[in-house]
């Protein structure tokens, strides 16, 4: 049985029992008995030892409890909330600045009130957690002084209409935070408010108030909830290694909406993409997704005869509402409106070395200072997953791996020992494809979201990269960085 260290108050009882994290075996009962048993005693031990210990701070919302409500925003202290249904969830969202992307099933009007408190006060040995407002009261006075006073100067926030007579319900919610940034911890409650109180509230007059609360005459039930931050900065960074950057407020643009372009949409898409004031993504592709293009899409059945760049744009608003994703169902080459904006980068997922070639050209006349772009393509039948960045105008561009022309046209890093023999197959009614498993189109995006990475970062690393998956059929190259060709025509472009 599974235990942790605070999971055991100093009275021996259990706090918080995880039942995914057991295993038991009836047959051998009495030692398992014998095993907790030794386990309790050590952690009380523990506790007496050591009643500084803040581990059981890893478990506060076990201890604590309650549905789950979700922060829209980031709290901070004084802030007013109210309470709103979205997707099937409920989420408390910012009185004075309600998300632009939030589009509720219904409004709760009930305030919540949030709370910075200097740290999240440990759990009572009695009573826990509270259920109703004198359990909580009591808790509280552990760590503050006078806590109907606070609750009653909190009360006295509410704001009455002159027009209103009589009483009406009202319900009170409250947002605890202590905003550690190593281990920040949230909890909430929510109760209703009496017509005696509610009437003293009408009178403004903070000591009564908190007199009248403190007598007991006011204590009704708390509903408990356990707040989760999902809002954006939340949902962008939190995994993230110190020091990451994000796309926040850039303007991304996709080229290619294909088997590479979905996978690579999904994750761009997760480091941020479309998110910020600032921020577009958009999704350029003209092909309509069909049966032959699902065993290794990310969208399904269901997209099939559509825009893949617009069914690109719906399932993705569907994960991350709050970004801002555009899909364009036309050619970059015909459609220059993406290029109304210059774009801070450009992904160019097509896989088509005639297409990657021929938007390099584009760039150089639209563009005096041409955006960084990166090219993911496979080689071959899936030989091979390659990327290239080019970070500037001053670097060698994608048709710089050339050289050649013609029929003599050849890459200068050649990976595949038998290039002939990479043509694509030819299907009926004149359709050819290359065959490849799914996950050498998921590497084509990984690797070009490393160089992205990187180049957010201020390290590109070697500039043409590869992961080989045919290793029989691939020369043993390292990753490198290509230098410009003399004969590059778009490189020596008005020379």
């Amino acid at each position: 049985m599974f235990l942790g260290s605070r999971h055991i108050e100093p009275t021996g009882r259990l706090c918080f029992y995880d039942p995914s994290r057991d295993v038991w075996d009836a047959t051998t009962a009495i030692r398992h008995l014998a095993g907790v048993i030794q386990k309790i005693s050590g952690i009380l031990n523990t506790n007496v030892d050591d009643p500084e210990d803040e581990t059981w701070l890893q478990d506060f919302q076990g201890y604590w409890g309650g549905s789950k409500v979700y922060l829209a925003s980031r709290p901070s202290n004084g802030k007013i909330y109210n309470l709103w249904n979205f997707k099937d969830k409920k989420w408390l969202v910012d009185s004075q600045s309600f998300p632009e992307w939030m589009h509720p099933d219904n409004k709760d009007i009930d305030r919540w009130y949030s709370v910075k408190l200097a740290n999240i006060p440990k759990p009572s040995t009695e009573n826990w957690p509270p259920s109703n407002i004198r359990e909580t009261l009591v808790w509280f006075s552990d760590f503050m002084w006078k806590p109907e006073m606070f609750l009653a100067n909190i009360l006295l926030r509410e704001r009455f209409k002159k027009k209103e007579k009589g009483t009406h319900t009202l319900r009170k919610g409250f947002i605890f935070f202590d905003d550690n940034p190593d281990s920040p911890q949230y909890f909430s409650l929510r109760f209703e408010i009496t017509k005696t109180i509610e009437q003293a509230m009408r009178q403004k007059r903070a000591k009564g108030l908190g007199n009248l609360i403190k007598s007991g005459y006011f204590n009704p039930k708390i509903d408990a909830f356990n707040p989760q931050r999902a809002d954006p900065q939340y949902v962008h960074s939190r995994n993230l290694p110190a020091g990451t950057k994000t796309l926040k407020d850039l303007y991304i643009l996709q080229i290619g909406a294909g088997a590479i372009g979905g996978y690579l949409s999904q994750q761009l898409t997760a480091l941020g993409a479309g998110w910020g004031k600032k921020a577009k993504f958009t999704i350029i592709d003209h092909d309509n997704l069909s049966t032959e293009n699902i065993g290794r899409h990310l969208l399904g059945i269901e997209s099939v005869g559509k825009s893949k760049a617009k069914e690109l744009e719906e399932y993705l608003s569907a994960s991350m509402p709050h970004l801002k994703v555009e899909g364009v169902n036309a050619s970059v080459l015909r459609d220059k409106s993406v290029f109304s904006r210059k774009p801070d980068i450009i992904l160019n997922a097509t896989g088509s070395e005639e297409v990657s070639i021929a938007v390099e050209l584009l760039l150089r006349k639209l563009f005096e200072n041409r955006p960084v772009i990166i090219h993911g393509w496979i080689l071959g039948h899936g030989l091979a997953a390659q990327s290239f960045i080019r970070p500037s105008g001053e670097d060698a561009c994608f048709m710089c791996l050339w050289e050649g022309e013609g029929g003599k046209r050849k890459r200068r890093h050649e990976l595949s020992k038998s290039p002939k023999d990479d043509l694509p197959v030819f299907a009926p009614c004149h359709h050819s494809f290359y065959p490849f498993i799914v996950n050498v189109a998921v590497m084509a995006a990984n690797l070009m979201v490393e160089q992205l990475r990187g180049y957010l970062q201020g390290s590109t690393g070697e500039t043409l990269i590869h992961y080989i998956f045919q290793r029989d059929k691939c020369f043993n190259r390292s990753n490198t960085t290509p230098e410009k060709s003399n004969t590059c025509p778009i490189c020596n472009q008005g020379r």
